[in-house]
């Protein structure tokens, strides 16, 4: 079954358990734009207070409709992007989707471990679908370490006409600082596999063209949170 969760900011995070069996679950073919709800608007709330909602989700003509955000996160493991998804989905109005929770239920109810990622990225997917297709702003938090993961991400925004975001999370900090946090976690992978993945993106990250903001995350979380919702109020004409 599908859970929801809320943490203290009143994000709203998404996952996915199974009792008995994995069924698969297929998107929509078809999405109706009608679906879509307006956006509730709140206060931005960082310590620095310069940004509103309105001037990021709204646009500045009345007659306009609200924009319609998908935004994707990425970086190694332990690089913050959880951090700052949940600093941007309060004032975006935003679901965040976290693939290592969908991941986490599928091996706490019994999925093999050489199974788990497949269908947690199956389930992302269907549950992403399904948040896009009710009109909500969306966050997928997950390390985007393949290029195939991110151009899913992107054609599945521009399927139902969201604006596509790519947010890299990169703290200036050693690898041994990262490996460190990583040992601290609980293990949802084999330390070797943690360590392949984290050198993979370190050295040769795939970006996509447009729309991407690179975060260094060693920073005060409330300056990453700024850096993106800047970014994405001076791209609106």
């Amino acid at each position: 079954m599908f859970e929801a969760s809320t943490n203290g900011s009143g994000c709203i995070h998404i996952a996915a358990s199974c009792t008995h069996k994995v069924y698969e679950i297929r998107f929509w073919e078809e999405c109706s734009h009608s679906a879509r709800g307006n956006l509730v608007s709140s206060p931005l709330g960082n310590r620095h207070g310069q940004l509103s909602v309105s001037a990021i989700v709204m646009p500045s003509q009345d007659s306009s409709p609200p924009r319609r955000l998908f935004l994707q996160m990425s970086g190694a493991p332990g690089a913050g992007k959880s951090t700052t998804a949940n600093l941007l989905a309060q004032p975006l109005d935003a679901v965040i989707l976290d693939l290592d929770v969908i991941k986490s239920s599928l091996l706490d109810n019994g999925v093999l471990f050489e199974q788990a990622a497949k269908l947690a990225y199956s389930t992302l997917w269907a549950l992403a679908g399904s948040m896009l297709i009710q009109g909500r702003n969306l966050i997928v938090d997950c390390t985007c370490n393949y290029e195939e993961v991110i151009t899913s991400g992107r054609a599945l925004a521009e399927k139902v006409d969201f604006e596509y975001w790519y947010i890299e999370c990169r703290p200036q900090v050693d690898i041994d600082v990262l490996d460190e946090r990583l040992q601290k976690r609980v293990a949802m992978r084999r330390r070797d596999e943690q360590e392949a993945l984290f050198r993979r993106w370190i050295e040769n990250p795939y970006r996509p063209d447009g729309n991407v903001v690179v975060v260094d995350t060693s920073k005060h979380p409330d300056e990453c949170q700024e850096q993106v919702l800047e970014a994405m109020e001076k791209s609106w004409p």
